[in-house]
């Protein structure tokens, strides 16, 4: 008997039109920030293998919960464009 079916829309079923990287470089070259493709790449790279190496980052849990979570991550992006 299956109990559950999980499924990973991001990226596996889901596409998103714009990209999300072309996304963020609009949104962040509104904000000021001056970078190149490769360097908003790695940045973008960078902060997601972050996020998720430090135990103590819940997307989901806390009172800010997901919200919380999206906004350090565009801070961390955007830290290491500056």
């Amino acid at each position: 008997m299956i109990r559950a079916v999980f499924f990973d829309a991001g990226a596996t079923l889901v596409h998103p039109t714009p990209p999300v990287e072309e996304i963020y470089a609009r949104e962040l070259a509104v904000d000021g920030a001056r970078f190149t493709a490769e360097e908003l790449d790695s940045a973008l790279s960078r902060a997601w293998e972050e996020v998720h190496a430090e135990t103590s980052t819940n997307r989901y849990g806390g009172v800010r919960g997901e919200g919380a979570f999206w906004q350090a991550f565009l801070n961390r992006i955007r830290g290491k464009l500056d």
